[in-house]
């Protein structure tokens, strides 16, 4: 005979129930408590997981909260519904101790999750601690206080139970991770909520239900109470078979949500081909406008906005020198540079080709955008390696601010681009905010450009050339060709307003060569020692095959090729400091190089050691100023001086009075080039001033 330990009274007073004792209306309200409390735990945990900071502790506690309710309601309602003659009021005062210990254990494991999501370990360690907060809730003495100490039976019962749970809500809890890190599916956080309520429900179905109706199965025998076999095996086959039927729940939702994941996957991928560019992983100009109307969209009337679009200044020159697997290196470097100089609050994208925009959303003013646009400047202006090789990209900046210069994303990058041409226009490291002159000239340019194509197709574009006059033998010693362009409409445009046209519209290329050849042509009319000096454009020599270009003419045309001489004006040797290969290469052929307009900017003292220039024209702004100004005299005294000691030629141009004439003679200048001596004239007209310069009838 087994005797009952007699501190227990009631499990020797109570007779075992029995299946008539149950009540299916506190068993169903168990199982519905269950439930809500389940689902209330698994959205609590999924808001956690999507949640920051604080948020996440708040969102911990109270998930911990809603599974310890789950728990004990579950506990103390399937304990009512089979026994419903046990008192368990002595031992009621207990339970707010029971139950804070139960959420103690589930705030560690949601703590885990939720602030070590990272980690590889974090679903596993915390389903583990979830599965035994479930299984120890009825050791921590309700079930010893209510029915007698625990026995083996319950221990083994309880573990089985535990095992499954706990493997249940791990596989759970890492899908529902997985799940929530795809921020673009609403539908994914709803599975993720669903796996965790159902891993969290079953086990503690199982737990409370079984250990509960194995009271009800217990047998009274003659030798004192004892567990019967048959009520044990139920126990345990029920757990396993939940268990079971749980894991291959899982197994199911996994396959499933693979195929969705798959097709979710795809489209997220499309999604990103679409509106993102594949090389720098920034918003494509579609998308980028799309996101700037949403940010403007909700700015306050007064607020400003600056938009910047950005440039590397010397990109084509490197497209043409490097591969392009260096140009694409480059335009990611250029675009990780300006994402860390930004704030989180700015948006970056790429606009083109090689350019990319930037929203700065708290610059309230244009003194701040100058700021960031000299900032943008200076970053790359600082060397990148790219492949072992050290490339500076430069940049220009055009600047358009919202609300003045557009009220919409189209408008305000529209404005902020056309900036950018006209700070291309001033040179490297320059920035323009955006007028509305730029709108009407931009208008006129392409107009021009049209038409300017259009004379161009039509044959209607003529050379001119203007005399050089030798200070010494005061006899022509070359031309200068000069394009001419007479509009239907418009009448005579200037060089300075159709160059710069033919620059943007692309035209230049063909018709800077058009110019070359037909120069060359033109001067074998000429004796042989007259030379003829040709304007070449920056982005002529950023075209690859100039070099080549220029040996072809001279081949076809059969001109010697020390008569002919290529101007390249200063600013172009200061912006492009890489073609000096182009510059040598031309020296190879045997022309002569001059440098225009020296003096007017940055002078290429750099340039003249590097490349073996032939001449050195001084700018017209220093001729002009040498009957006014002693500074401007010593100034070309300095030029002539320097020219000589390098063994160069010095040219005066824009010489147009006596008096001038007169200062540079003075001052030691080698040739003379202005409206004084010598208009341009057709090709036509430039025998009749040979024969009077060599007949010595000059003016001079």
């Amino acid at each position: 005979m087994v005797n009952i330990n007699t501190t227990y009274s009631p499990v020797q007073t109570i007779p075992a129930a029995t299946i008539d004792h149950v009540s299916i209306a506190l068993l169903g309200m168990a199982f519905l408590a269950c439930l809500v409390g389940s689902l209330a735990t698994g959205i609590q945990v999924v808001h956690g997981l999507t949640a920051h900071g604080r948020s996440r502790c708040c969102w911990s506690v109270a998930a911990s909260g809603s599974f310890a309710t789950a728990v004990w309601t579950m506990r103390l309602l399937t304990l009512l519904a089979f026994e419903p003659s046990r008192a368990i009021f002595p031992w009621v005062d207990y339970v707010p101790l029971l139950i804070g210990l139960t959420i103690l254990e589930a705030f560690g494991a949601f703590a885990l999750m939720l602030f070590r999501p990272g980690w590889r370990w974090s679903p596993a360690v915390a389903g583990t601690g979830l599965g035994f907060a479930i299984g120890s809730a009825p050791l921590y003495g309700v079930y010893g206080l209510a029915e007698g100490p625990a026995g083996a039976e319950d221990f083994l019962l309880i573990s089985v139970i535990v095992l499954f749970g706990a493997m249940a809500l791990a596989m759970a809890l890492a899908m529902a991770l997985d799940f929530v890190r795809r921020p673009k599916s609403k539908m994914a956080k709803r599975r993720a909520a669903v796996l965790v309520t159902l891993a969290l429900a079953v086990p503690i179905l199982m737990v409370m239900t079984v250990l509960s109706a194995k009271q009800a199965l217990t047998t009274n025998g003659a030798h004192g109470t004892v567990v019967g076999a048959l009520g044990l095996w139920m126990a345990v086959a029920i757990a396993a078979s939940g268990g079971i039927v749980l894991l291959l729940g899982f197994v199911i939702a996994t396959r499933n949500e693979t195929v969705v994941h798959d097709e979710e996957q795809a489209r997220l991928y499309e999604e990103k081909a679409t509106h993102y560019d594949a090389l720098t992983e920034l918003p494509r100009a579609a998308f980028l406008e799309e996101r700037l109307n949403q940010v403007l969209a909700g700015a306050l009337p007064e607020r400003r906005f600056a938009c910047l679009c950005v440039s590397p200044f010397w990109f084509t020159s490197i497209n043409e020198t490097f591969c392009p697997r260096t140009t694409d290196a480059l335009l990611v470097a250029v675009a990780e540079r300006l994402q860390q100089m930004t704030r989180d609050t700015d948006v970056v994208g790429r606009f083109g080709s090689d350019e990319f925009v930037i929203l700065q959303r708290r610059s309230n003013d244009p003194d701040s955008a100058t700021t960031f646009a000299e900032r943008v400047i200076d970053t790359l202006d600082t060397p990148f390696v790219i492949e072992g090789e050290e490339i500076v990209a430069g940049a220009s900046v055009g600047i358009a601010l919202h609300p003045d210069d557009g009220g919409n994303a189209e408008l305000l990058l529209r404005s902020a681009h056309i900036a950018l041409g006209f700070a291309k226009a001033d040179g490297r490291g320059r920035w323009r905010f955006f007028e509305p002159e730029m709108d009407d000239l931009v208008v006129k340019r392409r107009t021009l450009g049209r038409d300017l194509e259009n004379a161009f197709d039509a044959g209607r574009l003529t050379l001119q050339y203007q005399p050089l006059f030798d200070c010494k033998t005061r006899q022509v010693a070359s031309f200068e060709a000069l394009t001419r362009w007479t509009h239907p409409s418009l009448g005579e445009v200037p060089p300075s307003e159709f160059i710069p046209v033919a620059e943007s519209c692309g035209l230049i290329g063909k018709l800077g060569l058009w110019v070359l050849e037909t120069a060359c042509t033109d001067a074998l009319r000429w004796p042989g020692t007259i030379g003829v000096a040709v304007n070449v454009s920056p982005l002529q020599l950023r075209t690859g095959d100039f070099v080549a270009a220029t040996r072809g003419i001279l081949e076809r045309t059969g001109l010697a090729p020390e008569r002919l001489e290529l101007e390249i004006t200063e600013s172009t040797l200061i912006d492009n400091p890489d073609q000096a290969a182009t510059l040598k290469g031309l020296k190879t052929l045997g022309v002569r190089l001059a440098i225009d307009d020296f003096g007017a900017g940055y002078s290429s003292l750099n340039y003249l050691r590097l490349v073996s220039f032939n001449c050195i024209k001084i700018d017209r702004s220093f001729v002009e100023g040498l009957e006014t100004d002693k500074d401007t005299a010593t100034i070309v005294r300095a030029i002539v001086g320097l020219g000589h000691s390098l063994r160069l030629t010095v040219t005066a141009e824009g010489v147009e009075t006596p008096a001038q004439l007169r200062r540079v003679h003075e001052h030691g200048c080698d040739q003379i080039q202005g409206y004084l001596l010598g208009r341009p004239m057709p090709i036509s007209e430039t025998p009749k001033l040979l024969t009077e310069s060599a007949s010595a009838n000059c003016v001079w």
